[in-house]
């Protein structure tokens, strides 16, 4: 019993780190620091990223949806998805006792306090799975014909599926360290100073201050 239950912790665990950091652009680790870094752009300028490059609203609106749909994954029904990270942590909750770490011990109050946390973002939750079901993914009618009214049946921040996201990538860290005393990291800040420099280029390219 203990070993199987060692064993579906590790193969959650494997899931979610090769999910995190498993490509170059794939990784959900890469995809919220590109994500992230354009939105910054996007908030230094008066004018949006289109008075640098009117491309830029589209690229940025590209990777929001290829977000949502990675979170989507993660965060949907349980019968939905072999790994949602709610149905892992109640995994963990009812095994807590079971489970091994290369030091310490899991408790049943450390997950109870990262399901809370992540609870606390469920009305964002159901936006996101939301937009992803009426729109990104099936194309309903309705919001293929009128996209706006996807924001205004579902409005949500961009900061909100930041810090989300953030949210999550930090609760698998925190496993990670105390299965195996280190944590998997992707190439932190590498996408952030790819952005910034793409953007310098692109404004000294137009001759813009």
């Amino acid at each position: 019993m203990k070993d199987s239950v060692q064993k579906s912790y590790k193969q959650f665990l494997t899931f979610y780190s090769d999910f995190l950091y498993g490509g170059k652009s794939t990784g959900l680790y890469n995809k919220l620091e590109i994500y992230s870094a354009l939105f910054d752009q996007y908030n230094k300028l008066d004018a949006g990223l289109c008075s640098v490059d009117p491309l830029l609203d589209h690229f940025l609106e590209s990777i929001e949806v290829d977000l949502h749909l990675s979170l989507a994954k993660l965060l949907e029904p349980a019968k939905r998805s072999d790994y949602n990270i709610f149905a892992f942590l109640e995994f963990c909750k009812n095994n807590c006792k079971t489970i091994s770490w290369s030091s310490g011990d899991m408790t049943e109050g450390f997950v109870q306090e990262q399901l809370s946390r992540l609870q606390n973002w469920n009305g964002t939750i159901q936006k996101i799975i939301g937009r992803r079901d009426k729109l990104f993914a099936h194309l309903d009618k309705k919001y293929c014909l009128k996209q706006d009214s996807i924001s205004e049946e579902f409005p949500l921040e961009q900061s909100e599926v930041i810090e989300l996201t953030n949210c999550i990538i930090r609760i698998i860290q925190h496993h990670q360290c105390r299965l195996n005393g280190r944590v998997n990291v992707g190439s932190p800040g590498h996408f952030k100073t790819l952005v910034e420099e793409m953007m310098q280029k692109l404004t000294a390219g137009r001759g813009l201050p």
